[in-house]
């Protein structure tokens, strides 16, 4: 690629700042059925604190996500290993939050379009990185159009608490362009506005470190349009980035749950899940080829795998000779997506993992497109390749948006249906099936956020559908044996094990014990629930699915027993 003397986007002409913004409002189009999504599950909570009706030792309009260790939340399922620990970093996503509360109050939709208005600012930022990189406009749009029309960016897009990757990707983007103006020239100022820019990325997502790869990769001079490198300032980077570690790490900042692992509390979760997110996430870069699919459904997973893997490695070894011929895209792009998997890879494998990342590697595919496009006597494969990414995704996108409309009602009206009494009057409501594991991730915030009860207590048993043989020992003791999968082994339950995968055994608090029981093999197949007096039994409202709602159900009397057939499900893409 030749290098250029000047901004690379000031070469594009107007026929292609037209196509550009053509580009933003046809992706925000395609996203605009998220203005009636309302308010979705971690949405009730970060709403909740910033109003001041939720009291937590460490929740704070700047710290929305420092959620701290298990002994400082007291609305934790009883299964919480005490070891488990969800501190995350993140001042600057939560102060958009906060800002947004303070302007808009509970007004969804607004809190929704300012969501898309982070999105249109970071496809601009996409734009500019892309035109400074040194690719030409029309590989550049083709590569914007890619990332703006992926399905897979439903959710950081269009979910207010995912807008964390949002911000994370739109600072990493704007610390790409610093990076590389200071390669041209004004380097102190640019460079520092770089590092600057990364640090931000870094407040608004752990991953951001990430950012500190792409701006050393820049200026040790992988694959840049300009010959000039600067290694001083590269290893100054690398430096800023390990002392942010380092004092996020002292600060007593970071994880301990099955479902946050790193490389050094839990290296072989993390890698199986890095491979897993690799494997998936090769197809589903693609087109319309859900990660969230089976991991959400785990009987899924092994024929998913089957079919992603040799797909998406042919399909990617093509891309690759495919932009060797042509001039491949600046090496730094892949470093940095390959950067920006390696610091969330070990969590459960989902599409929204993989959108930043997609900035990186949508040059690739929109070269595979214009290729196509170019030849004319393209292969198949290449083809149907770029049908999937350019109309399938899309699609997908559209279809995506308006589902998860009525999906997220449908985890609203479960979150409100719970057959508790309304008049204030104290009640500890034991959830023994729900249709959705989704529902009983935050049930307690969701439940205040639309009733403005906090006299109930919403005390889940499990967050899964098992059919259960409930039999009442004594007045005070209740055993309920799973006749499905073992208890806290569902992907939403896990969440709430330690870095090790281990979970409570015994719960003790408001005078209600739950005791887990092994079997031979090791498996959690029967629960004991048990009451300190028969006031804390008498609060007590036992609560099932059923009927679309969560209603009452009597206990068996003592000595007996009942059968509770499995839970419908809430919806049938619902987990």
């Amino acid at each position: 690629m030749s290098e250029p003397t000047a901004a690379a986007s000031e070469r594009w002409t107007r026929r292609e700042r037209v196509a550009l913004a053509l580009i933003v409002l046809l992706a925000l189009a395609l996203r605009a059925p998220s203005l009636a999504w309302g308010f979705l599950n971690d949405d009730h909570g970060l709403m909740l604190v910033l109003e001041g009706a939720l009291e937590h030792p460490r929740l704070r309009w700047w710290s929305l996500f420092d959620f701290g260790g298990a002994a400082e939340n007291s609305f934790l399922p009883w299964w919480t290993s005490p070891e488990w620990k969800v501190r995350f970093f993140r001042p600057l996503a939560s102060a958009t939050h906060a800002l947004d509360a303070e302007l808009f109050g509970r007004n969804a939709a607004a809190h929704h379009a300012a969501q898309l208005g982070w999105f249109a600012l970071l496809l601009l930022a996409v734009a500019r990185f892309y035109a400074e990189a040194g690719l030409s406009p029309r590989l550049a749009l083709t590569a914007l159009a890619v990332f703006a029309l992926d399905d897979g960016s439903l959710l950081p897009t269009c979910w207010i608490a995912n807008r964390n990757s949002l911000l994370e990707s739109t600072f990493a983007c704007c610390a790409g362009v610093f990076a590389l103006r200071a390669l041209r020239g004004a380097t102190t100022r640019n460079a520092l506005a770089a590092l600057g820019a990364a640090l931000a990325s870094c407040a608004c997502k752990e991953s951001g470190l990430a950012s500190f790869v792409l701006v050393g990769a820049i200026w040790l001079g992988w694959g840049g349009p300009a010959r000039r490198r600067l290694p001083l300032w590269a290893a100054l980077a690398a430096l800023v980035a390990c002392a942010y570690l380092a004092a996020l790490l002292r600060a007593g900042f970071g994880a301990s749950s099955t479902f946050y692992p790193t490389p050094w509390n839990a290296p072989l979760q993390y890698a199986r899940g890095a491979l897993t997110l690799a494997a998936l996430g090769s197809l589903s870069l693609l087109g319309p080829f859900k990660v969230d699919a089976p991991i959400a459904f785990p009987q899924w997973l092994p024929a998913w795998l089957a079919v992603a893997a040799p797909l998406g490695a042919l399909s990617w070894l093509w891309l690759v000779r495919t932009g060797r011929r042509n001039g491949s895209p600046p090496f730094f792009l892949c470093v940095w997506a390959l950067a920006s998997l390696a610091t969330q890879a070990g969590t459960l494998a989902s599409d929204r993992l993989l959108f930043t990342p997609l900035i990186g590697l949508a040059p690739w595919i929109a070269g595979g497109a214009l290729e196509v496009l170019r030849s004319g006597a393209a292969r198949a494969g290449g083809a149907l390749l770029c049908l999937s990414a350019l109309l399938l995704s899309p699609l997908a996108l559209v279809g995506g948006a308006a589902q998860f409309r009525e999906l997220a009602a449908k985890l609203r009206d479960a979150g409100q249906s719970f057959d508790v009494p309304r008049d204030g009057s104290a009640c500890t409501a034991f959830v023994l099936q729900s249709g959705s594991g989704l529902s009983m991730l935050a049930p307690q915030a969701l439940f205040q956020f639309h009733t403005a009860l906090t006299s109930v207590r919403i005390e889940p048993l499990q967050a899964g559908r098992r059919a259960l043989r409930w039999t009442r020992v004594t007045e005070l003791e209740h055993r309920f044996e799973s006749l499905d999968e073992p208890f806290v082994e569902l992907p939403f339950e896990t969440l709430f094990a330690d870095a090790s995968g281990a979970t409570a055994e015994r719960s003790a608090r408001d005078g209600v014990r739950v005791e887990a029981e092994r079997d031979a093999q090791g498996a959690i197949r029967s629960l004991r629930v048990e009451f300190d007096t028969p006031q804390a039994a008498a609060a007590v409202r036992w609560l099932r699915w059923q009927g679309g709602a969560f209603a009452s159900v009597a206990p068996p009397q003592v000595g007996a027993s009942a059968l509770l057939e499995r839970a419908e499900a809430l919806d049938r893409w619902l987990p």
